[in-house]
């Protein structure tokens, strides 16, 4: 009888050829206009789900059963594991990664197939997008098979694991990469559109429609992961930092600006039907640099905690997917952008419009993308090179960076209360000078409350605030505050549109992050001293004592833990625990860091070891406004969602 890891393997291999019928099907029948075609071709995309689903669930029950067989489990977990880490340890690796990129891929394959049974118009661009996605899962499925294959078995049965990487066992972990491949992966069914509307040379506003709500899913996705994998940095990593410019945050971070772009410029082909080309462009590239951000991390270019595999060929393969991936739709966007936009008829905007105003920020949201771009990769390609070993770090990215971002949220909450098309200047002074005034008085505040401010502190805070008075702003114009009787404005209130509040809760999540950003930026405090046992420090407005440091005992390790109290400036106490944890199996260390979250910032206390005679060392660090950083992305991820489910009500016809 075969093993359940077999029939898995078996799975994955029928899944391979049922995407060949998918991708072909549709595609003929997409041409042809054959009915009979398109629904082989989605059935094809639910099976080929079905099939993957079901593979995922062999490996998965290998790894909770610890079937020390299968050579993935025995190199990626540990009978004494926890079980949410034998989970999780599923996608801990190169193999199991790519199953479940492949999961997510096949998944939104299906949710395409089940959009594409329902509708009559738009239904040969659906086709040729879930076409292409068909041919996406197939060069996923085929990497999986014939070089990176999950259900490998071992001749001789080792007595146990090898255990996870035990800096990869927490919870933050178990969620981020599902979140972060949701996002990476979503951005495929924009791409998809993208080289449909290439081959039907056609990007009109249907085309929008059916596009927008599949990329600000992706998008909200995106953001929920790389915000996951931030915290957990932060919590988990013991430095104290949310962000360090690592190449693989940056590889997350590229496709999450283009597609930042990409839904604004959505928005103006639906509106207005302008931007054809320059939209499906964005499109191609932000699929391109999600699979660019893959290469980094699994093709042996970089060792680290991120990396997934060290093995060059597996990154050879990768790399040549790239290339047809992205070079045959930037080889047809070369022949056919022109066409995209040969039926319109609108009128060009002026220099004062909605449309002039996204275009701006979208520009500097590819700029500094290719900023981020040029800082990642060139250090990786002069080690490539000549072997030379150069790093471009925070530095660099802070002073090219920022800039362009502060530039964008300048930009940023003037775009809503222009309108489309053309602009009346005095219309759009009524409501800068009251975001002008509230931004100068509020900055007076926080002058006079911190005293002395660095002036990149004082603007960063500032753009928050600006952009928070225009999402207020931006609210008061839609309910027509100035115009209404008090039940007239409570009317407008109740019925704006959801696309519009998730618009603004966005906004306002961007606020918030730059506020954050700034507090932990310019106004955070750091101490470190060693300690003996009934010894105190300084930090911030409290007292820490050292109350006692023991031995404790976990599941699959042991670790050395520091118990610290914090007594307040108002008496109040509160005790800290921080611990460095020591795992026999995987012959390696981690520290827990104790943090007291509050609304205005983090107390964050970490343990560096030490001995009775020599004394503890005891680092603690004062995070100001730390907390908004989440915050914001949190505000971020729902109106995204809130602008998605309010889009698809909408437009029911689409």
């Amino acid at each position: 009888m075969p093993h359940g890891t077999e029939i898995g393997h078996f799975a994955l291999a029928l899944a391979f050829g049922l995407t060949i019928t998918q991708a072909f099907a549709l595609f003929a029948g997409a041409r042809s206009s054959s009915a009979g075609m398109i629904r082989l071709g989605w059935q094809a995309a639910v099976m080929t789900f079905v099939l993957v689903a079901f593979s995922f669930a062999m490996l998965t029950l290998a790894f909770l059963r610890s079937d020390f067989s299968v050579a993935l489990v025995a190199s990626h977990s540990h009978s004494l594991k926890p079980l949410l880490y034998k989970f999780s340890g599923v996608w801990g690796n190169h193999e199991g990664s790519l199953l479940l990129w492949v999961l997510i891929l096949t998944f939104f394959g299906a949710l395409m197939a089940a959009r594409l049974r329902r509708i009559e118009e738009g239904r040969s661009t659906m086709a040729y997008a879930l076409s292409i996605q068909g041919m996406i899962s197939l060069a996923f499925i085929g990497l999986i098979l014939f070089t990176s294959n999950p259900f490998l078995r071992l001749t001789s049965l080792p007595d146990d694991g090898n255990g996870l990487n035990p800096i990869l066992q927490d919870p933050g972990l178990a969620f981020h990469p599902p979140m972060l491949y949701l996002g990476y992966v979503g951005l495929s069914v924009g791409f998809a559109f993208a080289v449909a509307a290439l081959i039907e040379g056609r990007a009109d506003a249907r085309w929008a429609i059916l596009a927008r709500r599949w990329v600000l899913l992706a998008w909200a996705a995106l953001t929920a992961g790389i915000a996951l994998g931030s915290w957990w940095a932060y919590y988990e990593l013991g430095w104290g930092g949310w962000w360090f410019w690592d190449p693989v945050e940056n590889a997350s971070l590229m496709p999450w600006l283009v597609a930042t772009a990409l839904i604004h410029s959505l928005r103006v082909v639906e509106k207005r039907n302008l931007f054809h080309s320059w939209t499906v462009l964005l499109a191609i590239l932000g699929f391109g640099l999600s699979l660019i951000g893959t290469f980094i991390v699994r093709s042996g270019l970089l060792t680290s905690v991120h990396a997934f595999a060290n093995d060059p060929t597996r990154g050879i393969v990768i790399l040549v997917i790239i290339m047809i991936a992205v070079g045959i739709p930037l080889m047809l966007y070369a022949m056919r952008a022109g066409m995209l936009g040969r039926d319109t008829v609108a009128e060009a905007p002026a220099l004062i419009s909605r449309e002039t105003a996204l275009q701006a920020n979208n520009l500097l949201l590819v700029v500094t993308t290719a900023t981020v771009l040029t800082g990642t990769l060139y250090p990786l390609v002069i080690e490539a090179i000549n072997g030379a070993r150069i790093s471009v770090g925070p530095p660099f990215f802070e002073a090219s960076v920022g800039p362009l971002l502060g530039l964008m949220l300048v930009f940023l909450p003037v775009a809503p209360l222009l309108a489309w098309k053309q602009a009346s200047g005095s219309k759009l002074w009524r409501h800068i000078w009251p975001m002008l005034m509230i931004t100068a008085v509020l900055l007076a505040i926080v002058l006079m409350l911190i005293g002395r401010v660095n002036a990149f502190a004082l603007a960063t805070i500032g753009l928050g605030i600006w952009v928070m008075t225009g999402v207020a702003a931006d609210i008061m114009a839609v309910m027509g505050l100035w115009r209404q009787h008090p039940t007239g404005i409570w009317r407008r209130l109740i019925g704006i549109p959801l696309p519009r509040l998730g618009m603004n809760l966005a906004h306002l999540g961007v606020a918030v992050f730059t506020i954050g950003v700034a507090g932990v930026s310019f106004f955070d405090d750091e101490v470190i001293k060693r300690l003996q046992i009934g010894d105190h420090m300084i930090s911030g407005n409290a007292q820490f004592t050292l109350a006692r440091v023991a031995p404790v005992m976990g599941p699959n390790y042991t670790a050395t833990a520091a118990t610290v109290i914090k007594t307040a400036s108002d008496g109040e106490k509160s005790e800290f625990i921080s611990e460095i944890r020591t795992f026999p199996v995987a012959r390696s260390q981690t520290t827990e860091a104790a943090i007291q979250t509050g609304f205005l910032g983090d107390t964050y206390l970490v343990f560096g070891g030490g001995t009775a005679d020599q004394g503890f060392v005891i680092h603690i660090y004062q995070k100001p406004l730390i907390t908004w950083i989440w915050g914001g992305a949190g505000l971020m991820v729902i109106g995204g969602i809130m602008t998605m489910l309010g889009h698809s009500a909408r437009r029911q016809e689409v």
